[in-house]
């Protein structure tokens, strides 16, 4: 990518970062390097994509260079370049020191109740009925029974 991150450049970016995404890449780097300015198209792509790597677990890297103005816009729209979107992540457990995977659970607002909550496969433990507040006490209710993770929310999928 070079120039500007807009709908057009969006709409080829798109053509070549879901494939990867979807076919769940355990990493994916996104130069952006050469880009000088995004649009809200721009944004909502890399906002979806983001979202998506963060709730399938694929480290999502945002590469820019020293422009300050690109950093400030995608650290504001909470893309914050250099870091991954959602590293896998792993710990250490008290006995025996084998690693164990995170539990991961991601909240959406549902079809069949008002909330849906699924794991980091993507697989749905739960549908909530209610407010946002007790789907996320739900997920986090799971995550604890897991041994701890990380609970995200995706309200504009």
């Amino acid at each position: 990518m070079r120039g500007v991150l807009d709908g057009e450049a969006a709409q080829h970016l798109s053509r070549r970062l879901w494939p990867r995404l979807l076919a769940r890449s355990p990493a994916t780097a996104l130069d952006l390097s050469a880009v000088t300015t995004v649009d809200s198209a721009g944004l909502h792509l890399l906002s979806a994509a983001h979202s998506y790597a963060q709730h399938r677990g694929i480290a999502l890297r945002l590469v820019v260079s020293a422009n300050p103005d690109l950093t400030r816009v995608l650290t504001d729209a909470g893309l914050p370049p250099g870091a991954a979107a959602c590293p896998r992540a792993s710990r250490v457990q008290a006995r025996g020191g084998r690693k164990q995977p995170v539990a991961r659970r991601h909240v959406v607002p549902g079809i069949i109740a008002d909330w849906q909550i699924s794991n980091g496969e993507g697989q749905v433990t739960a549908h909530v009925t209610g407010s946002r507040r007790a789907a996320l006490d739900r997920a986090q209710r799971q995550v604890d029974a897991a041994g701890g993770g990380v609970v995200t929310i995706d309200e504009h999928v």
